[in-house]
């Protein structure tokens, strides 16, 4: 069959030790890539991990049936080509984000422009995804005997046993690992996030706002939950944590829980102990997804002209918090779920957006725990 006839797609299926598949175009799951993906299952990933590495897997077999060569026959040189192609193309996911193509600074948010294509990181993990399916791939005989694509660089070997309280030092990258720029959180300026909020079109879009700024919430943890999730006399929320996996029970705002009430009174009446605590304003109702709340948010971004994304919101809690003197960094680390101080310190040096806006040391933030 030619290679224009042919695609690859993932799917979602009920088997809990194959959660995802990526399957042929006649419907028939790849057999090395549910087996690779089986394996992760069985090293306990979660399932989102598994959803993650097969779409990283799917554009990777794109790429092949364009360049009619199969997965068993790749050499180092396909890897550059794919790597080169990843650092020209355009990202859909950035593209539906920013549809007019604005450059330059964000004019009320500072933030650099994103470029339309794939971060850094994004190929680098795509690289790491390759490396792990060749080598299993190989251990099982299914492969190549040879892993195209090139080792990580000798510095992540050595940072191996360094303590995650001290700096890393910078080291040689192995071969098409791409450059990546240091990442320093920013907060929303408190005047932007009172228009944000004023430009929330439902009480359930004001409660998940409410919720993410107050609690430090991830958008997937904040849309897992259930009505017993909520604790409403300890003024906490329950989040299943992103690397743990473990109900953590984390302090929100009183703000945040009256709004969370308005819309279960308003919208969520008959909710079920054990229902999904978030659903589609449209019928027929379903619950929430990542993409839905993505959507939300680019609503709110194009009437305001901003280029907010959701994780803003969790930067904006840890840095009000890691820049209030009377909160100790500890509890900055507890409330973010941070492993170690490391990753909470960057707060602490942020501060708010200049041009004389925004909240500075000591000013109160209207809607975040203490």
């Amino acid at each position: 069959m030619k290679a224009d006839q042919r695609t690859y797609e993932v799917v979602a299926t009920a088997d809990q030790g194959l959660p995802f598949v990526m399957v042929d175009e006649t419907g028939v799951p790849v057999a090395v890539i549910a087996d690779y993906l089986r394996e992760l299952v069985a090293s306990d990933c979660s399932p989102l991990t598994v959803r993650s590495y097969a779409f990283d897997l799917l554009t990777w077999f794109r790429f092949l049936l364009v360049e009619e060569v199969d997965w068993e026959q790749v050499t180092r040189t396909q890897v550059r080509d794919y790597v080169l192609m990843l650092r020209s193309a355009v990202n859909p996911q950035r593209r539906s984000a920013n549809p007019e193509g604005q450059v330059g600074r964000g004019s009320r948010t500072g933030k650099h422009p994103r470029s339309p294509g794939y971060a850094p990181a994004t190929i680098n993990h795509r690289l790491a995804v390759l490396a792990s399916f060749y080598d299993f791939s190989k251990r099982t005989g299914a492969g190549p005997l040879v892993n195209p694509v090139p080792g990580p660089g000798p510095g992540d070997r050595n940072m191996r046993h360094q303590s995650p309280l001290e700096p890393r030092t910078p080291s040689r990258r192995g071969s098409y690992r791409q450059k990546t720029p240091e990442l320093v959180p920013r907060a929303i300026p408190d005047d932007l996030y009172h228009e944000v909020f004023e430009a929330l079109a439902s009480d359930r879009d004001r409660a998940i706002v409410a919720l993410l700024v107050s609690s430090a919430a991830r958008a997937t943890e904040l849309l897992g939950m259930t009505a017993t999730d909520v604790d409403w006399g300890g003024q906490r929320i329950r989040l299943i944590g992103k690397g743990t996996r473990q109900p953590e029970w984390v302090a929100v705002s009183p703000d945040s829980l009256m709004w969370l009430g308005r819309y279960l009174a308003r919208e969520r009446p008959g909710l079920e102990p054990n229902g999904a605590l978030w659903l589609t304003l449209r019928r027929p109702h379903r619950p929430l997804k990542y993409q839905a709340l993505r959507a939300m948010l680019l609503r709110v971004n194009a009437k305001l002209g901003l280029d907010l994304v959701l994780h803003d919101f969790r930067h904006t809690c840890g840095i009000r918090l890691a820049n209030d003197p009377s909160i100790p960094i500890t509890d900055v680390q507890a409330h973010l779920r941070h492993r170690t101080l490391a990753s909470s310190e960057p707060y602490r040096a942020r501060r708010w957006s200049s041009r004389g806006r925004g909240c500075r040391r000591g000013s109160a933030p209207p809607a975040c725990a203490r």
